[in-house]
């Protein structure tokens, strides 16, 4: 999902943010999960550079989110373990910087996470996408689980019931070659989803699917639209501690 002026976008947010009720207390009662796509690299389609965030720009946020950790007020937790107080890591797309840059940063602090793997993109071998090589790597890493972002990147809202049964069924079958394990998580390809979508998700065996609506997870997330909270480029380190303390969760009545 691109936004035509992320600037706009980002003040505006930052103004508002500003007058929401939120605190670092209330994270004992939070559950989130991120959501990141390229590290250090570029993005897909990201013609305002708003998915790219650099190598820094990561490290420091990683590093406040060790120090909440450290201070007891969250906890980081693989997807799909999310409970009150915690908070997990995601990746869209399936980057090759998610492994040469976020991977490293991440084990310095022990922190797990999990990639949604797009098929399409990494059998596109270009160079900015993870290879077989490296999902024999990422496989048997102890930090990292992975889960797939469809087969084409298609919004699946824009398929018929066939094909999204058949991007699912192929989506499953590579992920059964690259693995040899079945793939139980989903995140749809840019935050595409309705109710038949979701019907389709399930009768094709997944267990949870992570969309793109941003905020925290409460008790009456459906487990097949969990939102997530999008980190941008323009993101400040004040604003990513805001958005994870929930001074922009007025925004889940947004997107």
């Amino acid at each position: 999902m691109l936004f035509r002026s992320k600037s706009f976008r980002h003040t505006t947010g930052s103004a508002l943010s500003a007058i929401w009720p939120a605190h670092a207390g209330g994270l004992s009662r939070r559950s989130q999960i991120l959501m990141y796509h390229s590290i250090g690299g570029v993005a897909v389609g990201d013609r305002t550079g708003l998915y790219s965030i650099s190598e820094e720009q990561f490290t420091r946020q990683i590093e406040v989110l060790y120090q909440l950790q450290l201070d007891g007020l969250l906890k980081i937790v693989p997807f799909g373990q999310e409970q009150d107080g915690s908070l997990s890591i995601t990746f869209d797309d399936g980057y090759r910087d998610n492994l040469t840059i976020a991977t490293p940063i991440l084990e310095r602090f022990n922190f797990p996470f999990h990639i949604f793997l797009n098929p399409s993109l990494i059998e596109s071998h270009e160079s900015g996408f993870l290879s077989e090589d490296d999902l024999r790597i990422l496989k048997n890493h102890p930090l990292v689980s992975l889960g797939l972002h469809g087969y084409s990147h298609r919004p699946m809202t824009s398929l018929s019931a066939d094909e999204v049964r058949s991007e699912l069924k192929a989506a499953r079958d590579w992920f059964s070659d690259q693995t040899s394990s079945q793939a139980i998580s989903l995140s749809y390809p840019h935050g595409s989803v309705n109710d038949g979508v979701i019907s389709l998700v399930k009768e094709s065996q997944f267990l949870f699917a992570a969309c793109s609506k941003f905020g925290p997870l409460a008790s009456s997330s459906n487990c097949f639209r969990l939102p997530r909270i999008d980190l941008w480029s323009s993101d400040s380190d004040r604003s990513f501690r805001a958005k994870i303390i929930g001074s922009w969760d007025w925004m889940r009545w947004r997107t």
